[in-house]
């Protein structure tokens, strides 16, 4: 199949699961041993559709096909066109969340020019102090919950609006608090082209490649991050990218008016 993107668009999500194996059937890999592709977004539709597949087979069984979710699959040919990425892991929300504690707890630490940088952060904090017999840096409860939300708008930030960080540092916006660009230029200094906007960069640079790739298929998404649809479109210059996608009108639900 040669490269490009393909868009299937059905009403009927049974319809595209033939569509879908008509895919599978017409470009296997070479190597029988080598596992197709489908990404799902859960594991209700992975079961639905294993049992599909295998209903609409001669051979009545459904093997060989893994079903990553979308972030797992992109990674997986992100890492195979621009190679591994030292340090991605720290940009999970879950790993952040402990990276932007870290940034939290020593916001003290850099010079008295700062303070007022981080007087709104310190303010709220002030709301829950240190125990007895922990550091002064140290945070609470107040300080992990704003951690874990913190992390939480900056994993979206590279998901949903990855030109904002191209430069590597966040735009000054009235709605973007210096102490929140602060923490993001620490975080980015110590794992630097690591996140998801910055591999999309790398992407988006890297000229068209003759090597033949594996088909990419998504079924049934519901919905995509604009920088996963962007991620898409530049991983179809490398190589086959079909997406089926269950959509219950022709019409586009952005041109309908309510009466």
């Amino acid at each position: 199949m040669e490269k490009g993107f393909v868009l299937h668009r059905s009403s009927q999500v049974e319809t595209l699961a033939e569509w879908l194996v008509a895919s599978l059937r017409t470009a296997r890999p070479d190597d029988p041993m080598k596992p197709q592709t489908v990404v799902v977004g859960s594991r209700g539709m992975e079961r639905w559709l294993r049992h599909r597949i295998a209903t609409l087979t001669e051979e009545e069984v459904c093997c060989n096909i893994e079903f990553p979710f979308p972030e797992t699959a992109l990674a997986q040919r992100l890492e195979a066109l621009l190679g591994p990425c030292p340090g991605s892991e720290r940009w999970q929300p879950d790993v952040l969340a402990w990276s932007v504690l870290r940034v939290l707890s020593d916001r003290g630490l850099h010079g008295a020019d700062q303070v007022d940088l981080w007087a709104e952060v310190t303010q709220w904090l002030a709301g829950d102090p240190p125990g007895e017999g922990e550091s002064p840096e140290s945070v609470g409860g107040r300080g992990w919950t704003v951690a874990r939300e913190v992390a939480d708008v900056l994993d979206r930030l590279t998901r949903f609006r990855p030109d904002w960080l191209m430069d590597t540092a966040l735009p000054a916006r009235p709605d973007v608090p210096g102490w929140l660009r602060e923490t993001w230029r620490r975080l980015e200094a110590e794992a630097p082209g690591a996140h998801h906007a910055a591999r999309l960069a790398g992407l988006s640079r890297l000229p068209p490649s003759g090597e033949p790739r594996p088909v990419l298929r998504l079924f049934g998404v519901s919905g995509l991050p604009p920088a996963t649809l962007q991620t898409l479109n530049l991983l179809a210059r490398h190589g086959p990218v079909e997406v089926f996608a269950f959509v219950p009108s022709e019409a586009w639900w952005g041109d309908f008016q309510s009466r």
